[in-house]
This record gives structure tokens, sequence and C-alpha cells, in this order.
């Protein structure tokens, strides 16, 4: 909770040196934001290297555990997408922001192609019987 408030607090000042910078400054501006973000992001690391553990805590031993690994790795690029996202559409750059969501979305994809494979397989498998 102390985390999140610190995070919060560093939100609004960056929003409020941001929105101060704008009218003068637009390039400083979109910097300052940039930076900010990736400063909360990376404060972020330690909840999200918890939250990590206790998947991998609870998921060993279980019929599933050999899909964590992707599901990690699956939600490890949305966050990276968002973040990237965000930041290119802090500094203006949607048509960027659009690339990089695509890329996001085409690699969460690729990442679950071999699970998809194996369902058909199981699928095709009940309606040959």
């Amino acid at each position: 909770m102390n985390g999140l408030l610190k995070t919060c607090g560093a939100a609004l000042l960056a929003v409020s040196a941001g929105l101060f910078l704008k009218e003068r400054h637009r390039d400083l501006s979109a910097i300052v934001s940039v930076c900010a973000g990736v400063l909360i992001v990376s404060g972020a690391t330690g909840a999200v290297e918890q939250i990590i553990g206790f998947i991998r805590e609870v998921s060993s031993g279980c019929s599933v555990s050999e899909y964590v690994p992707a599901l990690l790795k699956a939600a490890g690029f949305t966050i990276l997408t968002e973040v990237s996202v965000g930041l290119c559409k802090a500094t203006g750059e949607e048509g960027l922001a659009r690339a990089v969501g695509f890329a996001g979305r085409c690699e969460i994809i690729l990442i679950s192609l071999p699970y998809v494979r194996e369902l058909v397989g199981i699928a095709l498998g009940m309606l040959n019987r």
C-alpha cells in the first residue's frame, strides 16, 4: 500500500510538471512524462517478482505447471507492450503506438500457437474416434 501511495504521488507530480511545461516546453514535458513512466514501472518490478514467485510456487506440482512459463511470458509481453504503447502515446506518436500494440499481440499469439496446436490435435482425435 505504501508503495502504491508513493507511485501515485510521483505520477501526480509528473503530471503537474508536465502540464506546467507543456505550454512553454512541449519536448521537455514529454521527456518528464516518459522518465516518470520508466521510473514508476521500474519501481513495480519488486511486486512483479513476488507475483511470479507466488504463481510458480502454487503451480509447481500441478498438472498446469507446464503452461505457467508461457502464461508468465504472455503476461510480461502484455505489460511491456502496454507500457511501450503508453510511452508512445505520451510523446504523441499514435502510429508508433499502434504498431507496438500490433507487434505485442502477434508475439502473444506466437507464444500460444503450440497450445492451440495441441488443443486442435486433441479435438481431432476425439472426432476421429
